[in-house]
């Protein structure tokens, strides 16, 4: 008797707890679709306005670009001067002072005119510091770029010491000494005899070499007052 009751007590204990069970279940599954929901719900609402932001954001940038562009024409819009009234004004003449297109080219034509011979000894400069940094073939271009500009004797008689100078750092002496003898001949100085006696030695001409050395003796000699 005892036994029987036991077994129905312990029956009717597992059937509650079987129940408490099912209903726990149910009502999780009950619980978690209402939490999906919502948010599937809450982010669709976050996604939406995500996107409206971003298109509002958009259609801002579109005005202000567009409202560049329409500006743009107007900052630029009759900036250039009609071609005859540009490089009127001189720039050396007193302010509000203005100067003619004829006379403006007067200017000019006469400034290369006067700058003729200061152009050639620019271009001997350069020609000096091509030599000095060991660019001779420039150095050689420029020297007798300078016979063509100029008809000063010695400034062209310059550029011939500068030829030498360059054949004979190369010990091209005999082309050395032919463009001395042109110097000293346009132009004659005791220092260019002195060169032509030192290429003349260095030929194997000692007698001429001789004669230059004492063509200068000779000058210096008679100079003296005592």
């Amino acid at each position: 008797m005892i036994k029987n009751f036991n077994s129905k007590k312990f029956f009717i204990l597992l059937t509650i707890v079987c129940l408490l069970f099912l209903i726990l279940v149910i009502n999780a599954f009950m619980y978690l679709p209402q939490n999906s929901v919502n948010e599937d719900i809450a982010i669709n609402r976050e996604n939406a306005v995500n996107r409206q932001i971003a298109s509002n954001e958009n259609e801002q940038q579109e005005e202000t670009q567009q409202t560049a562009e329409e500006e743009k024409p107007q900052k630029t819009l009759n900036v250039k001067l009609p071609k005859d009234e540009v490089d009127i004004i001189e720039l050396d003449s007193p302010p509000g002072v203005n100067v003619s297109q004829e006379e403006s080219a007067t200017i000019e034509v006469a400034e290369k005119e006067l700058s003729s011979e200061e152009k050639a000894e620019g271009i001997l400069k350069e020609a000096a510091n091509f030599r000095a940094s060991k660019q001779y073939i420039k150095a050689l271009d420029e020297y007798q770029k300078v016979l063509t500009e100029t008809t000063d004797i010695n400034i062209k008689a310059s550029a011939y010491d500068g030829i030498a100078s360059l054949y004979a750092i190369n010990k091209r002496y005999g082309t050395a000494l032919t463009y001395a003898i042109k110097a000293y001949n346009m132009f004659p100085t005791s220092q260019r005899e002195m060169t032509l006696a030192r290429l003349y030695y260095k030929t194997g001409d000692i007698a001429k070499a001789t004669q230059r050395v004492n063509n200068i003796l000779r000058r210096e000699f008679a100079d003296d007052k005592w």
